[in-house]
């Protein structure tokens, strides 16, 4: 892959008071970011995100939890999306039909793999006792934990149709009107496993021990019981959701605490969140346009024609002055996303939070998880699908050669994505590419109790 040198207008420097590396601009109004120790120059283009720039948290202490923020106004917007998303044909007529059929697939792919790596497992039983449990649910089924479900959409297709057997399945969510969407969703579509649905909040609430408004495919019915599953489940999905939970220390806890209690050993985690690296770079690159040396204002980035990243007052600050590699520097940092569709509403129009890599990193470790891969969704789809990159043809990056890899054009077909091609040949136009690459996938194995 071509390798591209840092933005011309910004100079790598070392404060010889702290020996901090940051990047001065050639704008003196413009302030100086801070880079965290070992991160490295330069950043891959058309494939790994930016590794030119990462957030960083020293030390492991997190006795102090800062202010309390909520995510009602996510929630509320979600909640609202709900009822005005339409049917599939006025979905086919968004300008970015084609990107969410790409996201359905990296999401359907990551399922898959999950149940690849069980039937990896299962052949390989005989080699040890670890080997021997997984052996056991990859014949038996797994049980499955959706977090933050919304309206349930991922039951009645990915995971109905899912390779590998599904016992169980329980969906959890903070809107009761996005759950009794999936009711119905799941009513008419009769998935071939039993269904809970539990109203919680996955930033606040205990399943455990908490008592919780609940309903099951069984009962047909709503009543308040704790989740009785306790280290039961074999896989957890939080699609598009789990950075919310990065608005403070006390909530990103309060998630993984719940991923902890309800995971087996050996059961994975996969996820799907903004590319942190990919945010500051666009970050840094509309930096030069807010024009106060003294700070006070926002940073709004264009990403394409359709998404707008707003950086709030306080989160522009801390990254400029370093103080996001503090203690408590790594939680709260704050953008509004807003996307447009091409209709009267946004598709996305809400407060969302970065998640620095090492943050995620040792936060998973403190609760018995390791994270196995964190692959933008541009990378994800070069590299798990055959895709190869057209030097100096950008519509290649979107389409590539379907070559080598049978299953996932399969998955390709089925899930849409190659009856609806751009113009050009490509799966998603430039625009949805652009978009595209702000998310990245995340796998995690937890790995002791």
């Amino acid at each position: 892959m071509q390798r591209q040198h840092f933005p011309r207008e910004w100079t790598k420097r070392v404060s010889r008071s702290t020996g901090a590396t940051y990047y001065q601009h050639s704008n003196n109004n413009v302030p100086s970011v801070y880079a965290a120790p070992g991160a490295a120059e330069g950043w891959v283009v058309g494939g790994s995100p930016p590794k030119y720039y990462h957030l960083s948290r020293p030390d492991d202490k997190y006795d102090h939890a800062p202010p309390h923020v909520t995510t009602t106004a996510s929630v509320d917007f979600y909640a609202s999306a709900a009822q005005r998303d339409g049917t599939r044909p006025t979905r086919e007529k968004s300008t970015l039909h084609r990107m969410r059929k790409l996201h359905n697939w990296i999401k359907a792919s990551l399922m898959e793999r999950c149940a690849a790596e069980e039937d990896a497992c299962a052949h390989s039983a005989h080699s040890g006792r670890a080997h021997s449990a997984h052996s056991g649910r990859a014949h038996s089924g797994m049980c499955v934990l959706d977090i933050a479900c919304g309206r349930a959409s991922d039951v009645c297709g990915k995971w109905a149709r899912h390779p590998q057997r599904i016992t169980d399945y329980v969906g959890v969510d903070a809107s009761r009107e996005s759950l009794e969407d999936g009711i119905v969703r799941v009513q008419r579509g009769r998935p071939p496993f039993p269904t809970t649905f539990i109203c919680a909040d996955m930033c606040c609430d205990d399943l455990l021990k908490d008592t919780l408004p609940t309903w099951t495919s069984r009962s047909g019915a709503w009543h308040s019981q704790c989740l009785r599953k306790n280290g039961g489940f074999d896989v957890a999905s939080i699609q598009f959701a789990a950075h919310y939970a990065f608005g403070n220390e006390t909530h990103a806890h309060r998630l993984f605490r719940t991923l902890q209690d309800c995971l087996k050993v050996g059961a994975h985690v996969i996820a799907t969140i903004p590319d942190a690296n990919v945010l500051l770079y666009h970050f840094m690159r509309a930096l030069p346009r807010r024009t106060s040396k003294s700070g006070g204002g926002v940073v709004s980035a264009q990403v394409g024609a359709s998404c707008v990243l707003t950086f709030d007052a306080d989160t522009c600050d801390r990254l400029i002055e370093g103080r996001a590699n503090g203690p408590d520097g790594a939680y709260g940092l704050k953008y509004h996303f807003c996307l447009s569709d091409g209709s009267s509403k946004q598709a996305v129009d809400a407060p969302e939070f970065i998640v620095p890599h090492a943050t995620l990193v040792s936060l998973a470790k403190k609760h018995s998880f390791r994270v196995d891969s964190a692959v933008n969704f541009q990378e994800y789809v070069q590299q798990h699908h055959a895709y190869e990159s057209r030097s100096g043809n950008r519509s290649g990056n979107r389409s590539g050669n379907r070559s080598g890899n049978r299953s996932g054009n399969c998955l390709l077909r089925t899930m849409g994505c190659l009856s609806d091609v751009c113009t050009d040949g490509a799966l998603v136009s430039a625009d949805e590419w652009d978009i595209v690459r702000l998310y990245t996938a995340i796998r995690m194995t937890k790995i002791k109790t």
